[in-house]
């Protein structure tokens, strides 16, 4: 059976992961100025969650599937 998800896909997955790390760090820095940010602070942890589990599920290795034949 051939996965949904590309390599390409695999790279966007990964890249919005990245993206979402360094939202971590703006929202701390601002709940460090005394900023309420935590409405911000649950998307950000949903997307991550969801994103991480998208990439563990189709690319449970870190590579995309292979296809198989038959």
């Amino acid at each position: 059976m051939t996965s949904p998800l590309s390599e390409d896909d695999k790279a966007v997955i990964d890249a919005q992961i990245k993206k979402l790390l360094e939202a971590k760090g703006i929202i701390d820095r601002a709940k460090q100025a005394g900023l309420d940010v935590s409405a911000e602070e649950e998307q950000v942890n949903a997307l991550d969650t969801q994103l991480k589990g998208i990439r563990s599920a189709f690319f449970p290795t870190g590579a995309a599937p292979t296809k198989t034949t038959g």
